[in-house]
């Protein structure tokens, strides 16, 4: 399936964050993040947010911006630690609403000397979502072919041991054993043995065919309706900026008690938007786009500027009707003038 294909996919169905240039403290930045997770839970409980809608607006961006040295990644550590340890939170500011429920973060710095890619934040919210589930069989499977594809030779877990911004996860060592007992689990509910020795082609045909059957053996995973496109998608970079639809997709199969508001924080970003050709960017608004559960933070010294209609073209999702509250002047949060 070409990428032309995989965007018409995600296009259709068969799409409320804001803007504020406020900046005074940081218990008014928390404030935000709070009122942003609460809005968020509420929205998770009464059954509006669906992954499956690709269609409908976005409201799980939260911005944070100014000129630098003013203190953007601190704020971005602090809001991290005060959602993983409520009693490391600075003392002005209040516990993080309780609908909410847990809370996971994940934090990934996009310095070009970090050297961060789609590849780096997919492993690291990978990687974090472990402590929720060791398994992620939609995501897995898909993953695991790209990378027997794009990095042939390479063991994941050695490259997860060497990268910076990866080897702090304890559970690295183990995502590779995960993620290959997803697909044994897979192979065997569904006796394609042509799983068991890697993703072979003739493996994933089989699997393909039962998922768009709605084969009683592959109902485990039949319910991911874009699934059989992204197995059958040639398993390239591109293809890989869609494979976030499938871990929200895993995550909101997981019972209550294992569940966890995901947030994933992202600093300097201004190294991926004051790019020219806004490549990076645009795949990383897909991950956003297609994670509609999950709330984002971006801190970087500029503006998102994903609701200016001029980048049609270089991002898939632009304007105020896809991204309501990053328009400047919207009374609520969450993009903030640092």
């Amino acid at each position: 399936m070409s990428p032309r294909d995989l965007r018409a996919l995600f296009a259709t169905n068969e799409t409320d964050l804001v803007s504020e240039d406020i900046f005074t403290n940081r218990q008014s930045e928390w404030q935000s993040v709070r009122l942003s997770l609460d809005r968020l839970a509420e929205r998770i409980r009464s059954g509006e947010i669906d992954v499956q809608d690709v269609q409908k607006a976005r409201r799980n961006v939260l911005v944070f911006y100014g000129v630098g040295g003013i203190g953007k990644s601190t704020l971005s550590q602090r809001i991290k630690n005060s959602l993983s340890r409520p009693e490391s939170a600075p003392g002005q500011w209040e516990a993080p609403p309780s609908k909410a429920g847990k809370f996971l973060p994940v934090q990934v710095d996009m310095s070009t000397k970090n050297g961060a890619n789609l590849e780096t934040v997919l492993l690291a919210v990978r990687l974090a979502v472990a402590a929720l589930a060791p398994r992620m069989p939609a995501f897995d499977l898909a993953f695991l072919r790209y990378w027997e594809d794009n990095h042939p030779g390479e063991p994941l877990d050695e490259y997860l041991r060497r990268h910076t911004l990866l080897s702090r996860y304890s559970s690295n060592e183990e995502l590779r054993a995960q993620m290959e007992s997803a697909v044994q689990e897979a192979a065997q509910t569904l006796t394609l043995p042509g799983l068991l020795g890697g993703l072979a082609t003739s493996g994933i045909r089989a699997l393909v065919t039962m998922l768009r059957e709605r084969h009683s053996k592959a109902r485990a995973l039949a319910g991911c309706n874009r699934l059989p496109d992204l197995l059958e998608a040639t398993p390239d970079l591109d293809a890989l900026s869609y494979y976030p639809h499938l871990l929200a997709w895993d995550l909101e199969q997981l019972p209550h008690k294992r569940r966890a508001q995901l947030v994933v924080l992202l600093d300097t970003f201004e190294d991926v938007s004051n790019r020219p050709d806004h490549e990076l960017e645009r795949l990383i608004q897909r991950m956003a786009w297609l994670m509609p559960a999950t709330l984002f933070v971006f801190t970087g010294r500029d503006r998102l500027r994903w609701d200016d209609e001029s980048l049609e073209g270089q991002l898939d999702w632009v304007g105020v009707h896809h991204w309501p509250q990053l328009l400047p002047g919207v009374a609520a949060p969450p993009a903030r003038d640092c």
